[in-house]
């Protein structure tokens, strides 16, 4: 990492908001990036699998399971590189929203996950079971996480607009 303390007092500033501006830039395509590989693999590569003639039911359902644990640790790793993207940056609403996302998934990886997992076991044993609300649950979940990380990117890409046109018009 760069020492700052070692720049003149005129440079200082300069320097602390260049690296606001690659923070920001950083944030903006972290929080992007995870909500559109979200997005591709929830609302299109998921239930795409179920169009596949050659699935059962239950063999669908595995692959979801495998995807869905895959994800998991995507998820984490996106939230993750966002929040360390924004630890520079005092005070930004943008870690609150990290929060939320990070609630979002013990919610959906934790409490969800293990249920809905339970139940592809019942539906691979040949079990009839009834349906559930689980999944609508897993999906507004789903939905709120993908649209808080493309809000983060959002605000970011607005912070880095007000404060770039500052510095250019000073």
């Amino acid at each position: 990492m760069f020492d700052y303390s070692s720049l003149s007092p005129s440079t200082k500033p300069a320097a602390r908001i260049s690296q606001r501006l690659r923070s920001l830039i950083w944030t903006i395509g972290i929080a992007w990036f995870a909500s559109g590989m979200i997005f591709g693999v929830s609302f299109i590569a998921t239930p795409a699998k179920f169009l596949a003639p050659s699935l059962d039911l239950a063999q669908a359902l595995d692959v979801g399971r495998a995807t869905f644990g895959v994800m998991k640790w995507f998820d984490l790793g996106m939230l993750a590189a966002l929040v360390i993207s924004m630890l520079s940056r005092k005070k930004d609403f943008a870690l609150v929203l990290g929060g939320v996302i990070a609630a979002v998934m013990l919610l959906q990886y934790w409490g969800l996950l293990p249920i809905l997992d339970e139940r592809i076991s019942l539906i691979q044993q040949g079990v009839d079971i009834e349906p559930s609300f689980l999944h609508t649950i897993y999906i507004a979940l789903e939905i709120t996480k993908i649209s808080l990380f493309f809000y983060i990117g959002l605000a970011s890409a607005r912070q880095y607009r007000r404060l770039y046109a500052h510095i250019t018009l000073d």
